[in-house]
């Protein structure tokens, strides 16, 4: 059995788990216009060994063979490193040296690894994308916000909870989806006294669906409220030190109108003190 499973190793090529996307700019070049694959050469029973000289084809967008070459391991293109007696490598080179200004697409690279003496060359088969600009001036040009499930969040903005007076206990709400324990971010939230009489501060849970307070050692109440879910109408507290508690929303979407002309509207009624309108008209 081991003598077969060698021979498929022989006969399967090693495929890249890779997703590179590389820019093909000759002018400045950075790391965004080059390359770095690794590879390996197996022998017959699937172990790490040593190669001679490597090839490397690579097929453009259209399908066309767009570089051809071969170089022996000692080429400055080709890096080898050893760890448990174990040798692999890496073939790097700028992208503009494989197609010149090339085109934006899809390629497609084999590497192929020979070792003479054992008479074995190990295929190794990736493929990286050219893009028209480099990455990260891409990124750069996208708003820094992202749209959530009832609204946005803006990376560049920090809101957490926001104390009023002088609380020496942490208290950290974590909003999450009831039905698959996702954060929730976005949701609005008010901390109040037992008799819900004093506001003690009030937050917006971040991308992680927290919110930290600073508050006193005593019981509070918590009131959350996010477009889309519904909450318990409040949930209570005690804060005796440091605190990490859950708040769990349920994910919530008004029944469509019975005719196909009407609206349905729905809302959350409050009155001046924060506290829910029953019966309201």
């Amino acid at each position: 059995m081991r003598f077969i499973f060698g021979l498929l190793l022989m006969i399967l090529p090693a495929a890249g788990a890779q997703a590179l996307i590389v820019n093909n700019s000759a002018v400045s070049p950075t790391a965004e216009d080059s390359l770095s694959v690794p590879f390996r050469a197996l022998d017959s029973l699937g172990n790490p060994a040593a190669a001679d000289s490597v090839f490397v084809t690579v097929a453009g967008p259209s399908g066309t063979v767009v570089f051809v070459d071969s170089m022996s391991i000692g080429n400055t293109r080709i890096v080898s490193s050893s760890a448990g007696g174990q040798t692999a490598y890496v073939f790097r080179c700028q992208v503009s040296m494989i197609d010149g200004p090339g085109e934006a697409g899809v390629y497609a690279l084999m590497i192929t690894a020979k070792t003479t003496a054992l008479g074995l060359s190990t295929p190794t088969v990736t493929g990286f994308q050219v893009v028209a600009a480099e990455l990260s001036d891409r990124l750069a040009q996208i708003d820094d916000s992202v749209w959530v499930r009832g609204g946005a969040i803006d990376s560049n903005r920090t809101e957490r909870g926001l104390s009023a007076g002088s609380g020496g206990r942490s208290l950290t709400l974590v909003a999450l989806d009831s039905a698959n324990n996702q954060a929730i971010p976005g949701v609005r939230l008010a901390v109040r006294n037992l008799a819900q009489t004093t506001v003690l501060g009030l937050g917006l849970t971040d991308i992680t669906g927290s919110c930290a307070f600073g508050v006193d050692a005593d019981s509070v109440v918590a009131v959350a409220l996010a477009p889309g879910y519904r909450f318990d109408p409040c949930d209570t507290f005690a804060v005796e030190s440091s605190l990490i508690d859950t708040l769990f929303g349920v994910a919530w979407y008004p029944d469509p109108p019975p005719v196909a002309g009407l609206c349905r509207v729905w809302g959350i009624l409050y009155g001046i003190d924060g506290a829910p309108c029953a019966g309201a008209s």
